[in-house]
């Protein structure tokens, strides 16, 4: 077979038997290749046919397979010129001592060494010194001689001294009769070509590299659909284990995306094959280990390689194909839910295109236009209603579409006799209208303006609500009592500033007012707050408007500022109680005897009637106990004062003033009394304040640790890091610990931010039981929780933060 008849493939095979120099096995070729072992098999069989190769079976089905050797001529004489042709190659003929005696030109090319310089030498002229101190040239010659020929690869130094990779094979020479003339030794330099294979073992390497790290899955096979490269990420999205071998085309379960299984024949390998065609982005659905389902894009191309051999290239798109499919039905329903939305809005809304053109109608439209909706669609709007055509209504439409921008207006339309409140959106596609008929409005606007001045001579504070209890008049005097601004009130309904309870019990008055046909206004007491947060008694003067067919159009009020008589009322009540309470008491101490216990009565009626708190009252000079400087009694740990058998707890004992204090002061108290061993560490007494956001405070801040001779450490984590708070859109504020640098003991912490309170509890937790930072931040927090924050400030103390940088 001539070598320029072989294709790209066959040249490729034959070069595996030129390296190797003798017979190979099947699997010894299909991995020099890096092919699978069945498509290795046909290139050797068919070279074997074309006499390229030749083989024989060993074994039960193993074959071997080597390059035939050219016969020599019975006459044992070398063709001269071809020898001399053969540049690439160096030809030498060496004595059976290993002496040079024959020396080509080639020879001359490959090693620089001219004829008379190596005729007479010794062929280990040419090996390096380290093989020839090692006697590996005699080893070459004794082992042809042995064995009939002898064919390596390695080192050769040229006549300059520089080194060569060199293929050489020494053959003996003998006469009839078996005697041995010398040897013929070929040797070619392949340094190059060395070179070449090794940068391509690199980049075979790299590319292996990077099919097994890629997200995409990537497979070869050839014609018969036998695998010939697939990288792990093609057999995972395959579902095929590594254990379980090459692939083939057509082995694994293909469907569509419909759940129809789909024909080998039109699969994008196959189909690619066939045609000899790219296809690209083919979607098609296979099953997974669990039994789910998995999309896949696939890519399929024949390999530019003059064989019929096939890449294939897949993606996991499930999440992709599964968004759009949501993506796509939430459009429907949208569509649907706006379609349902137009039917129910109870203002009119029209749509029109580009041209002006009506392209949706809706019902209430069609009332106030007095049109039909189904015969206004597709018709022009100003040939519709001409009358439009040179009004505000076509100047403002126009002003939305030139600047992008939505305008609202109101303007008189005289072919229907009423006043419109529009508003117009521009869009791509056109223009949005919404509107809505406020003639009644307008009237009573005008009647509004007509009496608004008789309103204000009156002086107090008035009012008008229209049918759903929203203002639509207010006067100056009203204005200048709530602290609002007109705009701030008109349109607002009636119970801005009013308590839930008093607005359903004025509810039900008026209810109850109209139920009965009573004539004349409704006279009701509530409270109001101010603009200012004041807080105003008044009196309520409503009466109900009505329109000319009795049906009632809103309420007008009058209100009057009560404070005052409040405030007396409040007065003399109190002096009313207070004279029955001393009354009492003096009646009582003519009558009684013990007269100890009165006075105990008569110092909490006294407290109470009065408005101070009862220890305020007590006689602690009869107990022979004193306040200190701030009013409070002296305690210890045990909430014991100076006297052993009198306990003080809660406020009498002074700061902190919380609750919770005072409640565990009660039971340390009662243990004490008891006999029982018990203490309070205040250091580990948390604290909180309710605004927004909450603070909560335990234990030694950074500088109070310094004063206390410590050298704090400090914590410190956000909570715009936390994942929790940014999901209650609450990000504002930190958790911060405060430490002993040299124990990591907890000292104290400040929170502020969302559940602070709440927060607070887990680092007086800490500080009371002796808690370290490592204690913290080993302790396995819930996830996405608030908490988090403590456990992330105390890694932050430690310089192991993750979430935030370290210090």
């Amino acid at each position: 077979m001539a070598t320029d008849t072989l294709t790209a493939t066959q040249r490729e095979t034959l070069g595996v038997f030129d390296a190797a120099g003798a017979p190979l096995s099947t699997t010894e070729v299909a991995s020099a290749l890096d092919r699978g072992r069945r498509s290795t098999y046909e290139r050797l069989d068919r070279l074997a046919e074309a006499g390229a190769l030749e083989t024989k079976k060993v074994g039960a089905s193993a074959r071997v397979w080597w390059r035939p050797r050219a016969r020599r001529r019975e006459t044992g004489a070398e063709p001269a010129s071809l020898v001399s042709a053969l540049e690439e190659y160096a030809i030498v003929g060496l004595d059976p001592e290993g002496r040079i005696r024959t020396w080509t030109p080639g020879a001359e090319a490959v090693t620089g060494y001219a004829a008379e310089q190596a005729r007479g030498e010794h062929v280990s002229r040419l090996y390096t010194d380290a093989d020839t101190a090692a006697g590996v040239p005699g080893a070459h010659l004794e082992r042809a001689r042995e064995t009939g020929s002898v064919a390596e690869e390695g080192w050769r130094v040229r006549a300059d001294g520089s080194r060569f990779r060199a293929s050489v094979t020494i053959t003996p020479m003998r006469e009839e009769a078996g005697e041995l003339t010398g040897y013929a030794s070929v040797m070619r330099d392949v340094t190059e070509r060395r070179a070449r294979e090794e940068a391509l073992r690199t980049e075979r390497t790299q590319l292996e590299r990077v099919l097994e790290t890629g997200q995409v899955g990537v497979g070869v096979f050839d014609g018969d659909g036998e695998a010939i490269r697939t990288n792990r990420r093609f057999r995972d999205l395959l579902g095929r284990p590594a254990e379980a071998g090459d692939l083939e085309l057509g082995e694994a379960t293909v469907r569509e995306l419909d759940g129809d299984p789909l024909p080998p024949a039109e699969r994008p390998a196959q189909l690619a094959i066939a045609t000899g065609e790219p296809v690209e982005d083919r979607h098609v659905s296979v099953e997974t280990a669990d039994g789910g389902r998995r999309i896949l894009s696939v890519d399929a191309a024949p390999l530019a390689d003059g064989g019929d051999s096939v890449v294939v290239t897949a993606s996991d798109v499930t999440a992709l194909v599964e968004q759009a499919r949501r993506l796509e039905q939430r459009h429907e329903d949208l569509l649907a839910e706006f379609e349902e939305m137009f039917d129910r809005i109870d203002d009119a809304f029209f749509a029109l295109d580009a041209d002006w053109r009506f392209t949706y109608v809706n019902e209430r439209a069609g009332e106030v236009l007095d049109r039909a909706p189904g015969r206004l669609v597709g018709e022009n709007v100003w040939e519709a209603f001409p009358a439009a055509a040179d009004s505000t209504f076509r100047d403002r439409y126009r002003e939305a579409v030139q600047t992008s921008e939505s305008v609202t207006f109101e303007e008189y339309f005289p072919p229907l006799g009423a006043w419109f409140a529009v508003s117009a959106y521009p869009s791509e596609s056109g223009l949005s209208v919404y509107f809505r008929d406020v003639t009644e409005r307008k009237r009573r606007e005008a009647e509004r303006e007509r009496y608004a001045g008789l309103v204000d001579a009156v002086g107090e504070p008035v009012y008008e609500l229209d049918e759903a209890g929203r203002f639509v008049f207010v006067n100056d005097a009203f204005l200048e009592y709530s602290g609002y601004g007109e705009e701030e009130l008109l349109g607002e309904h009636v119970s801005v500033g009013m308590r839930e309870a008093d607005i359903d019990r004025v509810e039900g008055r008026i209810l109850e007012h109209l139920a009965g046909d009573a004539e004349g206004p409704l006279t009701v007491e509530y409270e109001v707050e101010s603009k200012g947060g004041e807080r105003i008694p008044v009196e309520n003067r409503i009466s109900v408007l009505r329109d000319d067919d009795g049906s009632i159009r809103g309420t007008a009020g009058v209100m009057w500022d009560v404070s005052d008589r409040r405030e007396r009322e409040r007065e003399l009540t109190e002096r009313i109680r207070q004279q029955e309470a001393v009354t009492d008491l003096s009646t009582r101490a003519l009558a009684v005897e013990d007269v100890d216990a009165l006075l105990e009565e008569a110092v909490r009626t006294v407290a109470d009637t009065l408005g101070v708190e009862y220890a305020s009252a007590l006689d602690l000079d009869a107990a022979g106990l004193e306040p200190n400087e701030d009013g409070f009694l002296e305690t210890d740990e045990r909430a014991q004062t100076d006297l052993e058998h009198v306990f003080a707890v809660g406020d009498v004992a002074g700061e902190p003033m919380l609750a919770h204090k005072a409640s565990k002061e009660g039971v340390v108290a009662a243990e004490v009394a008891a006999g029982e061993p018990a203490a309070l560490d205040y250091q580990a007494m948390p604290a909180a304040v309710f605004t927004d956001p909450e603070v909560g405070t335990v234990g030694l801040t950074e500088a109070e640790a310094e004063a206390e001779g410590f050298e704090p450490v400090v914590g410190e984590f956000r909570f715009r890091g936390s994942g929790r708070a940014m999901t209650t859109n609450h990000t504002e504020g930190f958790v911060r610990l405060v430490a002993d640098e040299e124990t990591g003991f907890v000292l104290g912490g400040q929170i502020v931010g969302p559940e602070a309170s709440e927060l607070v509890a887990e680092v007086a937790l800490a500080v009371e039981m002796g808690a370290t930072l490592e204690d913290v931040a080993a302790t396995v927090h819930t996830h996405p929780t608030l908490a988090e924050a403590t456990m992330e400030a105390a890694e932050h103390a430690l310089g192991q933060a993750i979430h935030r940088l370290n210090r």
